[in-house]
């Protein structure tokens, strides 16, 4: 995958819980709807006036009465398994969670989430259940892809929690797919190099990514047209980041084609590791070996988030490829 980093203003996560609610109701009436998820009371209605909450786990049965395919709408945040639990159970709200944990410890999640680590371990475990703005605090924690995961369940841009940061997103998805090496100049301007700058020339930062002085160029002016950067005194700087997940569902390969490209062109000449290995595994050794990946980015992507002082620009490129035909 190949994600540019690009960020938006905290939301109110209380009020997009009940609006997400909302947009999953639909034209139905509050009271028929609590009647269709088997209640006996008005229970949607306590939900969207904010008086109680549902948990992870009733939000999604909520989903899945009003027609939503759980394992599509999912499918980007963790591999379909027809053996798990149910997503609108408590086990399978808790293998999500675990999914999304990566190498976050609970130690770790509960100091951000404001939540103790017991109470962050027995959501782990599946032995209580968050309710739905700790748990969207938890997806944006854990994955930075709040706006992604909400995007499956309502149209962002319909929400007014949502509407101007997935506009944002939007044009990031259209930057990145139009000039690729946008992400790049962007990451570049949070260089310790580029700010000891006395004054921003686009010459140094195609000599330091070895790029064309108007390729450069026109990365920022689109990078400028799209918000995510703005000219502070002799500098440019980049505002609002948030991970992006640029892949385009009618053409998955595009990006990770180009960026396979680049590694190749710049194979020999840039500072890096590279290895391959040609192996004969069984299938669940391989299906092993795609999962340890996933993880291993997963943690790799962790560390990049607290890396300071940026000082390098690094394509990571990850493969693990079935080179016979079954």
């Amino acid at each position: 995958m190949c994600d540019q980093e690009i960020h938006y203003t905290m939301l109110d996560i209380d009020l997009l819980s009940r609006q997400l609610v909302r947009a999953r109701r639909g034209s139905r009436s509050q009271r028929g709807l609590s009647k269709r998820l088997q209640y006996t009371t008005n229970v949607v209605y306590l939900w969207e006036s904010g008086r109680r909450w549902p948990t992870a786990a009733t939000f999604f049965w909520l989903a899945h009465r009003t027609g939503c395919d759980l394992d599509d709408a999912l499918a980007s945040f963790k591999e379909p398994d027809p053996s798990a639990a149910p997503m609108w159970k408590p086990a399978g709200t808790a293998a999500l969670m675990r999914h999304l944990q990566g190498s976050l410890s609970a130690t770790q999640l509960a100091t951000q989430l404001g939540h103790s680590r017991h109470a962050v371990g027995r959501w782990l475990r599946g032995e209580a259940e968050p309710r739905l703005p700790d748990f969207l605090r938890f997806v944006e924690l854990t994955s930075t892809r709040l706006l992604d995961f909400v995007a499956r369940f309502a149209d962002p841009s319909t929400l007014s929690t949502t509407a101007a940061p997935w506009r944002r997103v939007e044009a990031a998805r259209t930057l990145t797919r139009e000039q690729p090496w946008a992400p790049a100049v962007l990451l570049a301007l949070e260089l310790e190099a580029y700010r000891a700058q006395p004054v921003h020339e686009d010459a140094w930062l195609a000599a330091r990514l070895g790029l064309s002085t108007e390729t450069v160029s026109r990365c920022l002016t689109l990078l400028a047209d799209a918000a995510q950067i703005v000219k502070t005194g002799r500098h440019w700087r980049r505002v609002e980041i948030q991970a992006v997940d640029t892949r385009n569902p009618t053409r998955p390969l595009d990006l990770k084609r180009w960026w396979a490209g680049v590694g190749l062109d710049r194979l020999g000449e840039a500072d890096g590791t590279v290895s391959f290995t040609i192996c004969a595994v069984s299938q669940a050794d391989f299906e092993a070996l795609q999962d340890a990946q996933r993880q291993h980015y997963r943690d790799l992507r962790t560390r990049i988030a607290a890396s300071t002082p940026g000082e390098r620009i690094v394509l990571l490129n990850l493969q693990t490829l079935a080179l016979d035909q079954v």
